[in-house]
């Protein structure tokens, strides 16, 4: 029996949540406290005890130290099993750490990649979340450990993929949106073509100008105040519960499949083309859309003609060559 993806996915929101906190050296994270804070192996232990026991108790506790994993015989401990080297660790890992044993304190660190994102607690500047943090694979560390796999996906298909404040956007946005691009987990990719299919689009599992331009058409026609074009927990029940009635969702064949490269490119271009005339205060259509870009630059040109003309009216009545 492998790790829930309810349990990955809210332990993901909680590390997100917890980015930003002050180092805490011998601390532990608190439900009373929010600004109570850990240390590296206080990351590691919480992260490793929790996806170990699905007891979120454990987060909220310490686990021993840094050299406590060092220590342990069976090379087993607080869920992770030890290898002599990187390579031994199982493609469907679900959790990895690396160590650096220097006899405990300031001499020996720690830090954990919880699927593809690093989670990691340092004296400055704090726990850190994402591609700030260190991973389990940096250079600092000599010795390594795991959480085995597999994932066992628990969430229906109709049910938002991400966790809790996570949404689907672009990709130079947030450590919380997913764009497909940064080497997110299958799951959460996978959930992004489904709103794509369910939205009618090409089911690429990427957010693009595709996906955003049509989750701004779904949030307008629902009267969102905000028409940001992220894909949450809301804008992804405008197309997934509304076809499918809360039941399982689809996974249709790619409609442009048999599409070369050359052809999908030019569709995504059309679509951006006519994206654009539909949203440029123009006629909507294509040759009123041609029709107006092409008065403007008429009205321009009249323009600097009418100004010409006062230029050369100014220079004549002072005598002067304009």
């Amino acid at each position: 029996m492998g790790i829930k993806r309810s349990t990955l996915n809210a332990l993901h929101a909680f590390a997100f949540i917890k980015s930003g906190l002050e180092y805490g050296y011998g601390g532990a994270f608190s439900r009373t406290n929010p600004q109570a804070s850990t240390d590296c192996s206080g990351v590691v232990g919480a992260a490793s005890m929790y996806l170990a026991t699905g007891d979120d108790r454990n987060l909220y506790m310490r686990h021993g130290s840094t050299e406590s994993w060092r220590l342990d015989p069976d090379g087993r401990y607080a869920g992770l099993i030890k290898v002599d080297h990187p390579s031994q660790i199982p493609a469907d890992a679900v959790l990895r750490a690396g160590f650096q044993h220097g006899g405990g304190g300031e001499y020996s660190h720690t830090a954990c990649t919880i699927e593809h994102a690093n989670w990691e607690s340092r004296g400055t500047p704090g726990v850190l979340y994402g591609s700030a943090a260190r991973g389990w694979n940096d250079g600092l560390f000599h010795e390594f450990w795991y959480m085995p796999g597999p994932v066992d996906n628990d969430l229906p298909d109709h049910v938002y993929p991400l966790p809790a404040g996570f949404f689907y956007g672009p990709h130079e946005g947030p450590e919380c949106s997913i764009s497909g691009l940064a080497g997110e987990h299958r799951h959460w990719t996978d959930g992004l073509r489904r709103w794509q299919a369910a939205a009618g689009i090409v089911q690429d599992g990427v957010y693009g100008p595709a996906t955003a331009q049509k989750a701004r058409e779904l949030q307008r026609l629902a009267g969102f105040p905000v028409v940001d074009g992220l894909v949450g927990p809301k804008t992804w029940e405008l197309a997934v519960k509304s076809t499918n009635g809360g039941g399982p969702v689809p996974n249709p064949t790619d409609p442009l499949a048999s599409m070369t490269p050359e052809q999908r490119i030019l569709h995504e271009l059309t679509y951006r083309f006519r994206t654009r005339v539909a949203t440029s205060g123009y006629t909507d259509t294509l040759a009123g859309y041609v029709l107006q870009i092409d008065k403007a630059s008429h009205e321009i040109k009249l323009e600097q003609e009418r100004q010409g003309r006062i230029l050369d009216a100014v220079a004549t009545k002072v005598g002067v060559a304009a």
